[in-house]
């Protein structure tokens, strides 16, 4: 029988993707007086926008020919945008403006194409409520928003890598609380999809040491286990599996090293 040390060791290898994927998905895009682009071959590049526009969150790929960015329009305003086949001969973005208008967006994408994105709205009534929509057609068309979680004040985050697709018809969706808004032990909670409603899944323990500069990346693996990672203010990385949605976790221990910022956020 494994002790606690391999058992501890074959999950971070299982969780070790976690990482490359934030690194990678970071990585090639460059703003120039406006312009954001991916760098392809020398010599060749993929422009996702132009001038009168900018990204509030970095680029990302929802599956391997679907970009996802948060588009901030100068005139006021934010709407999702989804590139696809973006090293084709087209490159023109589909511009997503849901009808409860929210404030920010995060997307993840299915093995089957099936497209998740949800909302953060912060209203006048000093609201802030979150939806979900779901597209069957690779962004070009959308459900009616769905409600996943309202409550008072404008304490909700989203990090880039909060949404994560599960098995067949699962969505899973982290949200971060402002840090000193929240008693301890609140700042992480994950919302599941399943059976066509949104509903709480659990809290996330040992989280109250998140890194001021850190955001939190969620990952799910091929048997459905869900994990948790951040950086701490000792600037060690730490990851939170869970085996049951969401509802239990284990902290697998701090790990220090180079990478660590993948999870940090970006001016």
């Amino acid at each position: 029988m494994a002790g606690p040390e391999d058992q501890s060791a074959t999950a971070w290898l299982r969780w070790g993707a976690l990482l490359w994927i934030s690194l990678a998905g970071s990585a090639g895009c460059s703003p120039d007086h406006g312009r954001v682009s991916i760098r392809v071959t020398p010599g060749r590049e993929v422009v996702l926008l132009g001038g009168g526009a900018s990204f509030d969150t970095r680029a990302s790929f929802v599956d391997g020919e679907l970009i996802f960015w948060q588009h901030e329009v100068r005139t006021g305003g934010v709407l999702a945008a989804f590139l696809d086949k973006p090293f084709g001969v087209r490159h023109e973005p589909r511009l997503i403006k849901p009808s409860d208008d929210p404030y920010a967006f995060t997307a993840a994408a299915d093995p089957a194409g099936r497209i998740c994105l949800a909302g953060l709205r912060y209203d006048e009534d000093g609201l802030s409520t979150i939806t979900a929509s779901i597209s069957e057609d690779r962004a070009v068309s959308w459900s009616q928003p769905q409600f996943v979680h309202r409550e008072q004040g404008e304490l909700l985050i989203f990090d880039p890598d909060s949404l994560v697709a599960g098995r067949p018809g699962e969505w899973y969706l982290l949200v971060r609380y402002r840090r000193g808004l929240v008693p301890k032990g609140l700042l992480f909670r994950v919302y599941g999809f399943r059976a066509n409603q949104w509903v709480l899944r659990g809290l996330v323990p040992g989280t109250d040491d998140l890194s001021l500069y850190s955001t939190a990346s969620l990952a799910v693996s091929n048997d459905g286990r869900l994990a948790v990672a951040f950086i701490t203010h000792a600037g060690t990385l730490r990851v939170l599996e869970s085996a049951d949605g969401g509802q239990s976790w284990v902290n697998l221990g701090p790990r220090h090293g180079s990478g660590c910022r993948a999870f940090e956020s970006r001016s």
